[in-house]
């Protein structure tokens, strides 16, 4: 029991080191080329708006996390939340 535990540990260090490696591969141009692809199944409808903002804002938060310094804006990218979120104030004045 105890050797099986051994070799899953040891399997799973090896995979997050190649996950550290590959993730180091992964440049600015990748990361644009998957928000164009995530943009073109928002527009075809394939993945909700809500869905593809979700995969940039997760994606953004590993390559914070490993200091990569890669970051996409969805915004900028073509990928937005949908109307319903446009940032406008819509809170209730204070004059009665």
């Amino acid at each position: 029991m105890i050797e099986q535990q051994i070799t899953t540990i040891t399997m799973l260090t090896h995979n997050l080191r190649q996950f550290l490696v590959d993730l180091e591969k992964v440049t600015t141009e990748h990361y644009s080329a998957y928000a164009e692809n995530l943009r073109t199944e928002l527009e075809n409808g394939e993945k909700a708006s809500s869905t593809t903002s979700s995969y940039i804002a997760a994606i953004n938060s590993v390559f914070e996390v490993f200091g990569s310094g890669n970051h996409i804006s969805a915004k900028e990218s073509g990928i937005a939340r949908g109307n319903h979120y446009d940032n406008t104030d819509k809170s209730a004045s204070n004059e009665v």
